[in-house]
């Protein structure tokens, strides 16, 4: 993909997050669209859509290599630091949480992701309150 950006990058942090424990729940889908739609709507306004389904297709492209598309996914989070204030972040990671809770479990691996996703965009427990 070409001209990956931020937006790109959220939607696959979502759907990482929805993938981590080894299924994609119908429910952790539909909050995965919501809350990325939630986050880009004001960035990208009609093409929303278009930018969440080409971050679909970016997480679809390492199909076989999640250790690669974890490591692609951090890197994009590390440049949301700069670009996305610490109230922006802290909403990202209280969505990762409503995701990871969607199918009414959360699984240890999910766990494992968001404290990586919190480590990579600077947030702390203190800041999530």
């Amino acid at each position: 993909m070409a001209n990956l950006n931020l937006g790109h990058g959220l939607v696959a942090m979502f759907l990482e997050m929805s993938a981590s424990d080894g299924h994609m729940d119908k429910s952790e889908l539909q909050q995965v669209g919501m809350r990325a739609a939630k986050h880009l709507k004001p960035v990208f306004g009609d093409d929303t859509q278009k930018v969440i389904m080409e971050g679909c297709d970016w997480f679809d492209s390492f199909a076989g290599d999640n250790k690669k598309r974890a490591q692609s996914i951090f890197n994009l989070g590390s440049q949301m630091v700069s670009a996305i204030p610490k109230a922006g972040r802290v909403a990202v990671i209280n969505d990762l949480a409503a995701i990871a809770n969607a199918d009414g479990k959360v699984e240890n691996i999910e766990g494992k992701f968001f404290v990586a996703c919190m480590e990579v965009l600077q947030i702390t427990k203190e800041d999530l309150g």
